[in-house]
């Protein structure tokens, strides 16, 4: 006998999905509260220099104050990223295959996702053993720690953070299996409650907060890995919640090699090709100590560039751009030949499209995600450089 699980296997997927974006729509309100503090920080402390820039004599501020004031707007501005990061991961549409990951790399975005759920309701407390990568989806297994610290979050009262305690803890067992335990001292699960627990659509929440697929798809998730996920409760002395995952081994741990730090041998010519000006400024203001930069806003603009004859060691181009995509650009430099398509680094601040993505994950070319950091960008740039 045989069956055609397909239509089952999508229809699980697409559940899966559903709930994760359930997740990030009940949680919108507060990541936007965690983008709009430190944006804050951001316009306030950027305002606040160029006024000091623009002043003459004493009003000018000292080096030392001004240099605060640059590096706290830096500090900001990459919690902002951090923050639009764990959104990207977490509202991934297709899912990425199953790869060794660092656990507390997704411990950590998950805590900043329910950061605005936590931080009312109680004090994290982290205790990291150590404890090896394991092969799993970066997305679907940070949906369980969502879904577990949420759970944990929504089962304390609000106004007690300092005597309410949430705590995540990683060891690994004998066996090889890495465990991650999530504990809260809320007032623990009922006994006729705990057998319905992993039930579908069972939940004590009221209407609208929860749909009682958390953390029945919590449990699909995690078997589906080969791990196991468990609870003990004791009324009136909290939950613990045990993720349990076989870690990664021989190849698949895939430890990564120290970044070699490259310093360009000469100057270079960068063409940056973006639809956002603003973009095109900054990657000159990053390089021009180093590089020749010519910036346009459009791919037809940069392809007039080339058949004018002009030559470049590096093209940074943006991938979604409302005229010609980056896609096109780059099949449009077929005619100069592989060595122009092989200058082209991709910069994507998302791949919204099918076809973005199925572009990206074929392309051999390099790519950087928007925002990028000027160091990191200095280091591809001299790299092709060399």
């Amino acid at each position: 006998m045989s069956r055609d699980l397909t239509d089952a296997k999508n229809a699980e997927l697409q559940l899966v999905i559903a709930d994760r974006m359930a997740s990030i729509g009940t949680l919108a309100a507060g990541m936007a509260h965690e983008i709009n503090n430190p944006l804050a920080t951001v316009i306030g402390n950027l305002d606040v220099a160029l006024e000091s820039l623009k002043s003459e004599g004493a009003k000018t501020l000292p080096s030392e104050e001004m240099l605060e004031i640059v590096e706290d707007a830096i500090d900001a501005a990459d919690r902002i990223r951090f923050v639009v990061r764990d959104l990207k991961l977490f509202s991934r549409i297709a899912d990425e295959g199953d790869h060794a990951i660092d656990i507390e790399r997704v411990i950590h975005t998950s805590l900043r996702m329910a950061r605005n759920e936590t931080r009312h309701r109680a004090t994290i407390e982290t205790c990291y053993g150590h404890v090896h990568p394991v092969v799993a989806n970066e997305s679907r297994l940070g949906q369980v720690f969502l879904n577990l610290i949420v759970n944990a979050a929504q089962a304390l009262p609000d106004g007690d953070a300092e005597a309410n305690r949430i705590r995540i803890s990683t060891f690994e067992t004998p066996d090889g299996r890495a465990v991650v335990k999530i504990s809260d001292t809320g007032p623990g699960i009922p006994e006729e409650v705990q057998k319905h627990l992993f039930t579908p659509f069972f939940t004590t929440k009221p209407v609208g907060i929860g749909t009682g697929l958390g953390l029945s798809i919590c449990r699909r998730i995690v078997t589906a890995l080969g791990g196991e996920l468990t609870f003990h409760s004791e009324p009136g002395r909290g939950t613990d919640f045990f993720v349990s995952l076989p870690i990664a081994r021989g190849e698949e741990a895939g430890e990564p090699r120290p970044p070699r730090v490259e310093v360009a041998t000469r100057r270079g010519r960068v063409l940056v090709v973006d639809d956002e000006i603003l973009v095109c400024d900054t990657a000159a203001h990053m390089l021009g100590g180093e590089h020749d930069v010519v910036g346009v806003t459009g791919g037809e603009a940069a392809l007039s560039l080339l058949r004018a004859g002009q030559r470049f060691d590096v093209i940074l181009c943006d991938l979604m751009m409302p005229q010609m995509t980056g896609i096109d650009f780059f099949a449009a430099l077929r005619s100069f030949g592989p060595t122009v398509q092989g200058s082209v680094v991709f910069m994507t601040g998302g791949a919204f499209t099918p076809r973005a993505r199925t572009f990206l994950s074929t392309v051999r070319n390099a790519s950087l995600e928007k925002p990028f950091d000027m160091h990191g960008l200095r280091k591809l740039v001299n790299e092709m450089c060399r």
